[in-house]
């Protein structure tokens, strides 16, 4: 195996391959709590973006909770004074975020991991999505296949090598060249991403779709299909906006969906200010900070069901949702459970916020205060 070493010419052993891609191949290292990404065809133009990267990383919102919410790169791996790959940390006990919203897989990997849950978990991603967006980047291909989430709630953005990188000193982007089906919002569709510089809105419709899988586990542009025609694909039913709760009525809620009127109103009008609103301007789409502003609005509404204790539903809706759902569909998506997980047990992530701006009457103090110093001197 080829020699490896990083930055400060310290040797990088690669231990276990963990997995590999089109780009390149992870490895576990020598180096506790750390991975390495390997490059197939290393390129100047990746190391230049590398550094950039390296050298103005986001926030991280869970610092306070000793978890790491982006897996950020943290140094280069050069072979032959070559670099050919990047340091990154690793998520330890953490899964893909299918294993949490999709009920089947739920009830085998994270039977306790409850509609409570779920809300805490797109509340951290709301979080370290804010953190990306205030440094300036884009993620772009945003998928829940790159998304990690702990047995509380915690999630990983992972695999930001892919972001689009702007540096702010020269003005240079580079772009994220890849998207993925059911992702990209409906402008997009069809583009070629190789030749387009995105911006954080697009960012905005892809948060708005993973935050909707979470909570109802499933695509939102999905449904029953009331058209003329065959049913449309995931990308025919985004670029046309066809979702239950479109104007167009094509799309109706399936027997199996679920009603948004179980949220929250101030995730409602959230889910509808994304896609309906957004289709029509980008950038109506609710930010990751709005996001998590309706999301803790909500978490403080949950309640626990007195009948099952593993269903928890918003009070804001006045009865259990579950319970309901599995007397008509004699299926339970939130089985009862052992010792299940009751709101409130999380600390939640903290909102990365701006420094607050000086408000209008200090500058009119501020005014006041020179006009009487230049009166005095003009005497």
């Amino acid at each position: 195996m080829a020699d490896y070493r990083n930055s400060k010419g310290q040797a990088i052993s690669l231990i276990e391959k963990r997995s590999s891609g089109g780009e390149g191949t992870v490895w576990r290292t020598n180096r506790s709590g750390c991975l390495a990404k390997i490059y197939h065809s290393p390129t100047n133009e990746a190391t230049e973006k590398l550094k950039a990267m390296i050298a103005n990383p986001p926030d991280n919102p869970t610092k306070s909770q000793n978890h790491i919410s982006i897996a950020w790169p943290t140094d280069l791996v050069y072979s032959k004074n070559k670099c050919v790959g990047f340091l990154m940390p690793e998520i330890p006990d953490s899964q893909q975020l299918l294993f949490v919203y999709n009920a089947k897989y739920r009830q085998n990997k994270s039977p306790k991991f409850n509609w409570y849950c779920l809300h805490i978990t797109a509340l951290n991603l709301a979080s370290a999505m804010e953190a990306i967006h205030q440094k300036g980047y884009v993620v772009g291909d945003m998928k829940t296949q790159n998304i990690l989430v702990t047995a509380l709630g915690l999630v990983s953005i992972i695999d930001t090598d892919s972001f689009q990188v702007k540096v702010s000193q020269t003005g240079k982007v580079y772009r994220c060249s890849v998207g993925s089906e059911g992702f990209n919002p409906p402008e997009l569709i069809g583009k070629d991403l190789r030749n387009l510089t995105q911006t954080r809105f697009h960012d905005r419709f892809r948060l708005g779709i993973i935050i909707y899988y979470l909570l109802f586990g499933s695509h939102p542009f999905q449904g029953k299909w009331k058209g003329t025609g065959d049913p449309p694909g995931q990308d025919e039913s985004v670029s046309q906006n066809l979702w239950p709760y479109s104007q167009s009525g094509e799309m109706q809620l399936s027997r199996i969906g679920m009603p948004l009127d179980i949220l929250h109103p101030e995730l409602k009008r959230l889910f509808l200010k994304c896609f309906n609103d957004g289709y029509q301007s980008p950038s109506s789409r609710p930010s990751p900070g709005e996001w998590f502003d309706a999301l803790t609005s909500a978490i403080k509404h949950l309640k626990s069901c007195s009948q099952v204790t593993n269903h928890i539903y918003s009070g804001t809706f006045g009865r259990c949702y579950w319970c309901e759902r599995a007397n008509t569909l004699g299926v339970d998506i939130f089985p009862p459970v052992a010792n299940p997980i009751k709101p409130f047990q999380h600390k939640l992530s903290p909102k990365k916020t701006q420094a607050p701006t000086p408000k209008l009457i200090n500058w009119i103090w501020l005014g006041l205060v020179i006009f009487f110093c230049l009166q005095l001197l003009g005497r």
